[in-house]
């Protein structure tokens, strides 16, 4: 048994991926009680992230996949890819690497074989908001109170670094050299 991707809620719930036979996502209360949160036909769990409400998001063998609340899954978006037609490695357990949420229903999957973000809406369309530069790729992101973006990325070279979008397109990257501010 292996789990995976733990995450938890506004109000205190984990989460993640239990892989016997079948993969279950779990499911703790704050009351210490676990138990099956959904039961579908996941097939490589990788990433989730939790909304304040309790949604799940996860990437599963390379689709965008939803779990309500109420423990309901459904598939988003599939083949995750910034590229059309998505390439055959899509389903590569590293090629996306971190998922985020914005506050108004989108989400955010680091594509780090690709070296993007994509946005993915509500209705499962896709557009690509980041691009990293040279050897540097996605981990993972989020989004702060002003709604600038922030990427964590990784170079070729073992090294990472942060990089900030601004909501006006301005980038600054922060790395270990860079002097406090």
């Amino acid at each position: 048994m292996n789990d995976y991707s733990f995450v938890r809620d506004r109000t205190g719930n984990m989460y993640w991926a239990e892989r016997d036979r079948q993969t279950v996502i779990k499911k703790r209360s704050p009351d210490g009680r676990v138990g099956n949160h959904a039961v579908a036909d996941f097939r490589g769990v990788r990433w989730m992230t939790a909304t304040p409400d309790g949604t799940l998001f996860l990437i599963d063998d390379g689709d965008l996949r939803k779990v309500s609340p109420d423990g309901q899954g459904v598939t988003v978006a599939a083949k995750l890819s910034g590229r059309d037609p998505a390439p055959a490695n899509v389903r590569n357990r590293h090629y996306h690497m971190g998922l985020w949420t914005d506050g108004k229903g989108s989400v955010y999957v680091a594509v780090a074989q690709e070296r993007l973000v994509l946005q993915v809406s509500a209705d499962g369309k896709s557009k690509v908001v980041a691009r990293s530069s040279g050897s540097w790729s996605p981990t993972g992101g989020m989004f702060d109170r002003d709604g600038n973006l922030w990427l964590l990325e990784y170079g070729s070279a073992n090294a990472v670094r942060a990089r900030r979008i601004d909501r006006d397109g301005r980038e600054r990257v922060f790395t270990a050299d860079t002097p406090a501010r």
